[in-house]
């Protein structure tokens, strides 16, 4: 296995950028309010980035409900081993970002997704029953709104999931891979370079 330093696409600097257009940032029918704008993280603030009428996502540090999510996701469907999931990134604000999207009604944390200051963005996870509502769009978007991203953004995508995140801009690079870390399900290196 790469360490994310090999894996990481040529390009990537550390450049405060943020600019970022992408095509889902466009207006659509369903109304999100962005604001994400001039909202500096300092790693504990619950600042919420994005939301609708029924759902909203915000910068949170390494909560339980985020680790549900994860192991609701990767081990319960897809058999994971769940101390392939957590490592020690998780924990550190210095290096970790994490998104929450929660129910506003419920306030149940129903999506979640990382990104490392290296610009690697993982984990991202919707609960099954909140599938098909445009979930995973939204960590997306918050997760790339965080300030003082590397110019570069890139992940590992599961092949399912590859027409998603070429939705939002991403393109694959390399050859096929099997993420040792999470239980030899093949994946392709993506990468979006932001304006």
């Amino acid at each position: 296995m790469t360490t994310p330093n090999e894996q990481r696409p040529a390009g990537s600097t550390q450049e405060n950028e943020t600019n970022t257009t992408l095509a889902s940032d466009a207006p659509s029918a369903e109304k999100t309010k962005d604001y994400s704008r001039g909202l500096p993280f300092t790693g504990h603030e619950h600042a919420i980035v994005l939301e609708n009428d029924e759902y909203a996502a915000k910068f949170v540090p390494f909560l339980p409900e985020v680790g549900f999510v994860r192991e609701a996701v990767f081990f319960g469907e897809q058999n994971v081993p769940m101390d392939c999931d957590l490592d020690e990134a998780d924990e550190d604000p210095s290096v970790c970002v994490h998104v929450a999207v929660y129910h506003k009604v419920t306030m149940e944390t129903v999506a979640v997704g990382r990104i490392l200051s290296d610009g690697h963005i993982g984990r991202v996870s919707v609960l099954k029953a909140h599938r098909g509502k445009g979930l995973g769009n939204m960590v997306m978007r918050a997760l790339l709104k965080c300030p003082d991203l590397p110019k570069t953004v890139w992940l590992g995508s599961q092949e399912y999931a590859i027409p998603f995140y070429e939705k939002l801009g991403f393109t694959v690079y390399g050859d096929m891979f099997y993420d040792g870390d999470t239980a030899m399900i093949p994946h392709y290196h993506m990468k979006l370079t932001r304006e």
